[in-house]
C-alpha cells in the first residue's frame, strides 16, 4: 500500500481522503482512520511513524487489535486504495466512460439515447491528440458496440455499420500484430527465440492501405528494419514519419520506436562503425530532448555509459567530457559515484591519460558489480598500455585479484562473469606476450591463431584485445 501512496501527489492523497470519507464507497472507519493517518505521513513516509505501535495507536487508540483484524483492516485498505486509483482513471477518460454507458444503454435506454452517446463518441475519438494503440481498440468497441444495438432494433432495414466494425477490427488487430512481432524480432536478435511473426502481415498490409494510421506505418517499417528487411529509402522514411506525428504518438511508443532504432543502429556497428555511431548519437540525443532515458526520475545508468562510450568511439572526447559534467546529477544516487567515476575513467583512458585512469580506479571502491568488473578491465588495459616493466608486474598481480573477484561477485550475471573470464583468459596470453616484447625475448605464439581465437570468443573488449595482436602482426 505504501507503494501505491508514494506515487501519489499531495492533491492526489486529499482526493483519496475524500474518496474514503463517502459513504458510497467506505463505511469503515477504520479504514477511513488508517488513510487520514498515512496522509499525514505522506510524501516521506519515515520509518518510525509507520511502527506497528504508532499505526496502531492512530486507529485503534489504546485497544491494541488481534493480528487477524489488522490484516483485515490493512487488506480492506489496500482494496480501497486499488478501487480509487481505478476510479481516478475513469474520470480522467471521457471516452471509456461513454464506452461503458453504451454498453449499459445497448439494453437499457432508448434507440435515441444509444444515438447520442455514440455520436459524442466520435466527437472525443475525433479531438484525442495522441493515437495510442488502446484507443483503437477503443474504437473497434464503441463501433461493434452501436453495430449490436442496430442489430437489435425492429427496423433493420437502414444501412448499419459493419463495415466500419470490420475495418477498425483489422485496424486495432494489425496494429497489435506489428507491435508484438517487432518486439520479438528485438529479442530474437539478443537471445535464442523462435515466434512466427509478422511475414503474414507484411503481405497483408501491401494488398490495403493504413495511410491514415501513422502507427502501423511506423511499426511496419520497424519491423522491415529489425528483420533486415529495410532499404535505407525506408529507414529515412521511418525518421520523417516520427518526427511529422511525435505530437500525436505517446511518450511510450516514441520511445519503443527510438529504442528499435537505437539497437538496430548498435547491431549495425561492425559494418558501417562510424555512419552508425552517428545515428546512434542522434537517437540519443533525441532520447535526452524528450526525456525519453529517464525512469523514475532518474536517467538509465547503461544509456548514459553508453552516450559516453560512443563519444569516445567517434573521437569526440571533449564532447564526453560535456555530456558527463551536464548528466552525471540525474544518475540515481546509489549508482551515481560509481558511474560517474567508471565514465570518467574511461575518458581518460581515450585520452591516453593512463596514469589517472589508475590513479582514480584505485583510489574508490566500486559499490556496483558490474562497474567494479567494467573498472578492473580499464585498469588492466591502463598498464598494458604503459607497457612499463612496473605496470607489467602490477598487472599480473591484478589478473589474479580480478579472477578471485568474479568469482566472490553475486551480482553478475552469468553472461557477463563469463565474458570478463574469458577476457582475463586472452588479456594474459597478450600480457605475455608483451612482457617478451619488453626484455628482448622471442614468444612461440601463432598471432594468427591467437587472432582467429579472439574473434571467435564470446569476450569483453574483443576489438581493444583483436587491436593490440594486431600490433604484433
Amino acid at each position: 500500500m505504501i507503494q501505491y501512496l508514494s506515487a501519489f501527489s499531495s492533491s492526489e492523497m486529499k482526493s483519496l481522503e475524500a474518496f474514503v470519507l463517502s459513504p458510497y464507497f467506505n463505511t469503515n472507519e477504520e479504514a477511513t482512520k488508517l488513510i487520514q493517518y498515512l496522509k499525514r505521513c505522506h510524501p516521506d513516509f519515515p520509518e518510525k511513524k509507520l511502527s506497528e505501535a504508532k499505526v496502531y495507536r492512530a486507529v485503534w487508540g489504546r485497544n491494541k487489535p488481534t493480528s487477524r483484524k489488522a490484516n483485515q483492516l490493512f487488506n480492506r485498505t489496500l482494496s480501497l486504495v486499488e478501487q480509487f486509483v481505478a476510479v481516478e482513471k475513469l474520470q480522467s477518460d471521457s471516452l471509456l466512460q461513454n464506452q461503458l454507458l453504451l454498453t449499459w444503454q445497448r439494453h437499457n435506454a432508448a434507440t435515441a439515447q444509444v444515438e447520442k452517446s455514440y455520436k459524442e463518441s466520435q466527437k472525443i475519438l475525433q479531438k484525442r491528440q495522441i493515437k495510442e494503440p488502446f484507443l483503437y481498440y477503443q474504437d473497434f468497441q464503441i463501433e461493434a458496440l452501436y453495430y449490436a444495438h442496430s442489430m437489435e432494433q425492429v427496423n433493420r432495414a437502414k444501412q448499419n455499420n459493419l463495415q466500419s466494425v470490420v475495418d477498425k477490427l483489422d485496424a486495432y488487430l494489425l496494429l497489435e500484430k506489428l507491435r508484438y512481432a517487432c518486439a520479438g524480432m528485438n529479442i530474437r536478435q539478443i537471445v535464442a527465440a523462435d515466434y512466427e511473426l509478422g511475414e503474414l502481415l507484411l503481405q497483408a498490409l501491401s494488398r490495403r492501405s493504413f495511410q491514415h494510421i501513422p502507427l502501423i506505418g511506423i511499426y511496419q517499417l520497424l519491423y522491415k528494419l529489425l528483420s533486415n528487411q529495410a532499404k535505407p529509402a525506408e529507414y529515412l522514411q521511418l525518421k520523417t514519419l516520427l518526427q511529422t506525428h511525435k505530437a500525436h504518438i505517446s511518450r511510450y511508443e516514441l520511445r519503443q520506436a527510438l529504442a528499435f532504432m537505437l539497437n538496430h543502429q548498435i547491431r549495425q556497428m561492425q559494418k558501417r562503425p562510424a555512419e552508425s555511431r552517428e545515428e546512434i548519437l542522434r537517437i540519443y540525443e533525441e532520447m535526452l530532448t524528450e526525456d525519453l532515458l529517464i525512469r523514475e526520475g532518474y536517467i538509465i545508468h547503461q544509456h548514459f555509459t553508453n552516450v559516453v562510450r560512443i563519444h569516445l568511439l567517434q573521437g569526440y572526447f571533449q564532447k564526453a567530457q560535456a555530456f558527463l559534467e551536464q548528466y552525471a546529477n540525474k544518475l540515481k544516487p546509489d549508482i551515481r559515484t560509481d558511474v560517474q567515476t567508471y565514465n570518467l575513467a574511461n575518458i581518460y583512458f581515450y585520452e591516453g591519460k593512463y596514469a589517472d585512469v589508475i590513479r582514480l580506479i584505485n583510489t574508490l571502491s566500486f559499490l556496483d558489480g558490474f562497474y567494479h568488473a567494467q573498472s578492473k578491465v580499464l585498469l588492466l588495459k591502463s598498464y598494458y598500455e604503459q607497457g612499463n616493466e612496473d605496470a607489467l608486474n602490477e598487472a599480473e598481480f591484478k589478473i589474479e585479484s580480478f579472477r578471485r573477484h568474479l568469482t566472490r561477485n553475486k551480482h553478475l550475471s552469468d553472461s557477463h562473469r563469463k565474458a570478463f573470464r574469458r577476457f582475463l583468459t586472452l588479456y594474459k596470453q597478450l600480457h605475455r606476450l608483451r612482457y617478451v616484447q619488453l626484455i628482448g625475448g622471442t614468444s612461440e605464439t601463432n598471432l594468427e591463431k591467437f587472432e582467429a581465437q579472439i574473434r571467435d570468443a564470446a569476450t569483453a573488449q574483443r576489438a581493444w584485445l583483436l587491436a593490440k595482436v594486431g600490433e604484433f602482426i
